[in-house]
């Protein structure tokens, strides 16, 4: 059920696991604040805006977004909105995998595949796109086998002709410093990592590496790092998995500690977000 608009808070106004292409987390956004915050996910995001116009920004890309702009980001990519005004605004998101995508492209999609730039304008794919979201989200849970059968085909369609705006960057061994201090954190954000350790891993100083990777990717290191923590619980979580469980293995210290910087990254707790994801929230 939709929840109204009020305050200074963001409003999942749903959150669902459609049972098409294997299964594909959904959610429809809508947000009555200045920003949406910084946010980054393990999986591609593909979405359609709504309502006001706003400024996103992807990395160093920024523009002006209109409704009917269709979003697409690539794992690991750092996404950020402002309003423009004060009109409710908000995006429909799909949340296909790196699996999902490969298998729309016809070709595989590996960790250095990226959009060539994050939005698209294709008024007919995006009233296409929300067109399967609306039906998805109100059909996909409750008939999975007719929503699949009526959805599978054209979006796949377009996630496949989205995957064609992209391209590859460097391959790993010829990573730049930021791509190397990326993986790192990604390899070992269940631990205790210090920026300084990243950056004595790709032969730099503190320094040097905290502004090359502000620069680059549009928030500092352990920024980061908080960033792809929340995005891991959001993917245990919505496996079932007690978010006390979950605050342990991604390294917090308890559960309250894994509620402040969740909902610092994404504007509700974790609790509400399994709430809205049809997830048991132990």
């Amino acid at each position: 059920m939709t929840k109204p608009l009020g305050g200074r808070q963001t409003t999942w106004t749903k959150v669902a696991r459609a049972n098409v292409l294997g299964g594909m987390e959904l959610a429809h956004v809508r947000l009555d604040q200045r920003a949406m915050p910084r946010t980054l996910h393990d999986t591609f995001v593909i979405g359609v805006a709504e309502g006001a116009i706003h400024n996103a920004r992807v990395g160093r890309y920024s523009r002006t977004v209109a409704p009917g702009t269709i979003i697409v980001l690539a794992p690991r990519d750092v996404f950020w909105a402002e309003q423009i005004g004060y009109a409710p605004w908000g995006y429909r998101l799909f949340y296909p995998t790196v699996r999902q995508m490969s298998d729309a492209a016809g070709r595989a999609l590996g960790p250095r595949f990226r959009f060539e730039k994050p939005t698209i304008e294709d008024r007919e794919s995006a009233e296409a796109l929300s067109s399967l979201h609306a039906q998805l989200l109100t059909e996909g849970v409750d008939d999975a086998a007719r929503c699949t059968a009526a959805a599978e085909s054209p979006l796949t369609s377009l996630l496949g002709e989205f995957a064609r705006h992209g391209t590859w960057a460097d391959e790993p061994h010829e990573a730049s410093p930021v791509a190397r201090g990326r993986d790192f954190i990604h390899q070992h954000c269940t631990g205790s990592i210090r920026v300084a350790d990243i950056a004595a891993h790709v032969g730099l100083s503190q320094y040097h590496f905290i502004r090359m990777f502000h620069d680059a990717v549009g928030l500092p290191p352990y920024t980061y790092l908080d960033q792809v923590r929340v995005a891991r619980a959001r993917t245990l979580l919505s496996a079932g998995i007690p978010i006390s469980e979950v605050a342990n293995l991604l390294g917090y210290s308890d559960q309250p500690h894994l509620t402040r910087h969740f909902k610092r990254a994404t504007g509700i707790t974790p609790g509400a977000y399994c709430r809205a994801s049809g997830v048991h929230a132990a």
